[in-house]
């Protein structure tokens, strides 16, 4: 595809976390399957800026997560919100209920565990970006259209005065994937948070969060 005038496959949100339910983790080989395809690397360097772009290629191809801070509005125990802090980067996310860290992958700057160990948040940098966020999320939905994905809202948002989009997804398997793309060019974020669709309650007080939780300095 090109978008305007990056060549490359489409871009797709950013792999789920691991999950514990034998469900769970069905769903998550699928979203895994689908959404590693996402975070591709624009092709489409020009020759003057090699020292740009190696700057952003040694700041997010592995990433430092040696500032990172997680904690919680009480204490880890009875946490009714967990704020996730990585000051190198500027992000910083808060979320309702109690949140720990698992491993992340080098390319993810935060990857976050519900305690009830069904719902998982997600966050990757792609880099170089210079698509609108809009154009990417055209891509990303006719890719889900295509593997039998439902999309179930489509909103332009704001993330601290960016605008940013907003999927609300359905798998076939059931499972939910909130996903919002974030663009700060040169470097598009994908935040994807998810789990089961059938947990009503639960995405009662998640759906709809991420713009308003998430900041990008």
């Amino acid at each position: 595809m090109s978008v305007l005038g990056i060549s490359g496959p489409p871009p797709e949100p950013p792999p789920i976390p691991p999950v514990v339910s034998p469900r769970d983790k069905s769903d998550r080989r699928i979203i895994f399957l689908v959404i590693t395809l996402s975070v591709v690397i624009f092709v489409g360097g020009i020759a003057g800026v090699i020292a740009f772009s190696a700057h952003y290629v040694a700041k997010f191809g592995n990433i430092d997560h040696s500032k990172e801070k997680l904690s919680w509005d009480v204490d880890a125990a009875s946490a009714t919100s967990t704020t996730f802090d990585n000051p190198k980067y500027g992000v910083t996310l808060r979320l309702p209920g109690k949140w720990s860290s698992i491993k992340e992958a080098p390319v993810d700057i935060c990857h976050l565990l519900r305690s009830d160990g069904h719902f998982n948040v997600l966050i990757r940098p792609a880099f170089p970006s210079f698509a609108p966020a809009d154009a990417v999320a055209t891509q990303m939905v006719a890719r889900f259209q295509s593997q039998g994905w439902t999309v179930k809202r489509r909103e332009t948002v704001s993330v601290g005065g960016t605008s940013g989009v907003e999927l609300d997804l359905l798998t076939p398997k059931g499972a939910e994937v909130d996903e919002l793309l974030v663009p700060k060019m040169p470097v598009i974020y994908f935040v994807a948070l998810s789990g089961p669709a059938s947990d009503e309650d639960t995405w009662r007080s998640l759906r709809g969060v991420l713009p308003q939780a998430l900041v990008i300095k």
